[in-house]
């Protein structure tokens, strides 16, 4: 039809944790761009309980007519017998913030991303974690981009 706009939406969600955690709310920020360029920006929260969401929340917090920088991405890993999270990013300069969900309590420690590669390496303490336990490690940078690994201590 003439005179009829061509919309195409793509979507991109990040949660805080990426891997909800049972009964308690994850966060979650979705960008929804369309072929024009213009991009809107939700944000809310969303709870999982026996492997489905039971509850979600979902707001309007923006929009814009120009693309705007992309969501960011990262990968965290941390190596056999390390107390060290590496992370790879391609967000320049941001904080980082690594959480640890240990059986009993949750730890947090920061970084920052470097300029060029975007890489960043927090060390942290292991203390005294529950032996075979895994412990899900979630990296947030700068609220432009999570990601998440896990260790288990033997």
């Amino acid at each position: 039809m003439t005179g009829t706009p061509f919309w195409r939406a793509s979507l991109t969600m990040s949660a805080v944790p990426p891997t909800p955690r049972a009964g308690l709310p994850s966060h979650v920020r979705l960008v929804a761009e369309q072929t024009s360029g213009q991009r809107t920006t939700y944000e809310g929260s969303y709870t999982v309980q026996q492997g489905k969401i039971v509850a979600a929340t979902l707001h309007k917090v923006g929009s814009s007519s120009v693309p705007s920088a992309s969501v960011g991405h990262c990968s965290a890993s941390v190596n056999g017998g390390s107390e060290t999270v590496y992370v790879t990013s391609n967000v320049p300069r941001s904080p980082v913030t690594a959480t640890m969900h240990y059986k009993t309590t949750d730890s947090s420690y920061q970084s920052v991303t470097s300029s060029g590669g975007a890489a960043a390496s927090i060390t942290f303490g292991i203390g005294r974690p529950t032996r075979d336990y895994t412990v899900a490690v979630d990296v947030a940078i700068d609220g432009k981009a999570f990601c998440s690994t896990s260790f288990t201590p033997h």
